[in-house]
């Protein structure tokens, strides 16, 4: 059974159209697991507009106590629960946190020198949360990175914090941003278009670049920031999971085919269609996960014998994919029987 943490409403604000700020508190005892930084995110379970429970992430956009933190959530009109959170929660709500993931902090910029972040739409919540955190940092003396920000919204009402984000560019001399418009003319001091590879390769060259948005949006910033800027470290987080590209999801494996676990004893049998996630989940398995898109790298597991078809994910190096290892939510079983090491 998954452990869960209550959460009271604090408080709602707009930030853009269709977006909102929330303030939560987490009430009760917690331990280290539950650790709150602005960068990481909340899981937190919430209905969707359909009366489902649904699990989902939101990034710590500030910590304002240990307990106290806002996220935002942006209505879409897909009816799925950012929709339902942003029509029904209201200060004294009470809803449940399942669990703190994420691993791009401020810690992780400071030893860079030049740092690029990408983001898309309501993606902006992980480069606000980081350019406030490294803020404070420079208000207290302390060297920063020179960041440059690219960001873009379909349109204008619907960019959270542009306001905030042009202040502390005209303020703060090691922050930079271009912030654009998509589908509408755009007024100063934003910028129509789309980024394209033009807008990457113009910048100065990155240690560190960070890419949020939707899963195409991450893919898509991720190859072009490759062609620029090869050596870059790059960090994703996708808060949708990518389509694959390769060979369809095998529809059949072969009769009496097995998922093996070494040292455990655990044989299981296989479906196809089901990641080897699903499958050891199922079975109670112990393994580590989070966003289950090929984004947190939690699940990661060494494929010791066998075949699988592979999802996309952001969260593998290439020297660990030559080891050997894959991300259990994004394998799938081929044909024949597995064996992995957990």
């Amino acid at each position: 059974m998954v452990a869960t943490l209550q959460l009271v409403c604090e408080g709602v604000s707009p930030v853009a159209d269709k977006i909102k700020c929330l303030r939560f508190r987490i009430l009760g005892p917690r331990d280290e697991r539950w650790t709150l930084t602005a960068g990481r995110y909340v899981q937190i379970i919430y209905p969707d507009t359909q009366g489902v429970r649904q699990q989902r992430c939101y990034s710590v956009t500030r910590v304002l106590s240990t307990n106290v933190f806002e996220v935002v959530v942006k209505r879409s009109g897909h009816q799925r629960v950012s929709d339902n959170l942003f029509d029904k929660i209201a200060g004294g709500d009470l809803l449940q946190l399942c669990g703190v993931g994420g691993a791009i902090t401020v810690e992780r910029l400071t030893s860079s020198k030049t740092v690029l972040l990408l983001a898309g739409g309501i993606g902006l919540t992980l480069p606000i949360a980081l350019v406030r955190e490294l803020k404070q940092l420079s208000d207290e003396g302390q060297q920063v990175p020179h960041v440059t920000l690219l960001a873009c919204s379909s349109v204008q009402a619907e960019m959270p914090f542009q306001h905030e984000l042009t202040a502390l560019a005209a303020n703060e001399n090691w922050f930079s941003a271009n912030l654009h418009v998509t589908r509408e003319p755009a007024s100063l001091p934003l910028k129509e278009g789309r980024l394209d590879s033009t807008c990457i390769a113009a910048m100065s060259r990155p240690d560190t670049v960070v890419i949020c948005g939707s899963g195409g949006f991450a893919k898509s910033m991720r190859a072009l920031v490759l062609q620029s800027f090869p050596q870059a470290d790059i960090l994703v987080e996708a808060f949708s999971p990518v389509a694959s590209e390769a060979v369809p999801i095998p529809a059949a494996t072969a009769e009496g085919a097995r998922l093996q676990v070494a040292g455990t004893g655990v044989s299981l049998p296989l479906q196809a269609g089901r990641s080897l996630l699903d499958h050891l989940l199922d079975e109670q398995v112990a393994i580590a996960n989070e966003c289950r898109s090929g984004i947190c790298g939690s699940c990661k597991v060494r494929l010791v014998e066998g075949e699988c078809q592979h999802e996309m994910d952001f969260a593998l190096a290439q020297h660990e994919r030559d080891q050997g290892y894959v991300l259990a939510c994004c394998c799938y079983p081929k044909d024949g029987s597995l064996t992995i090491a957990i």
